[in-house]
């Protein structure tokens, strides 16, 4: 699933830890901030992003500062084109293990 997801010049591997940090929630987050394991997968992550693209600099020091899911999230949208917003609703246990995928001219919406 990871390839299908990651945008091309993105290494894949980074989009598999990112699937492994949001399907775990539980595991990796504690009060919606990364505990100490899922730190340690975030900077595995890091060093594949930035290894492959520089510019990603500033975004990352900021979801450092603050490990929170909505950073996390806002770090994915940027190499990760699936919907990750829901893949986090799944793992909570709020939504259905199927989206609906609308196509329109301004692109695909899920739901």
């Amino acid at each position: 699933m990871a390839h299908r997801c990651c945008r091309s010049g993105y290494p894949v591997e980074a989009c598999r830890i990112l699937e492994m940090l949001l399907r775990g929630y539980y595991s990796y987050f504690s009060r919606d901030v990364l505990n100490s394991d899922g730190r340690r997968l975030f900077e595995r992550m890091v060093k594949l992003l930035l290894d492959s693209n520089p510019g990603l600099r500033r975004l990352i020091y900021r979801v450092r500062r603050d490990p929170t899911i909505e950073m996390i999230l806002r770090l994915a949208e940027e190499f990760y084109s699936c919907n990750a917003r829901l893949m986090v609703a799944e793992s909570l246990g709020l939504r259905q293990p199927y989206a609906y995928r609308l196509s329109t001219a301004a692109g695909d919406h899920y739901y």
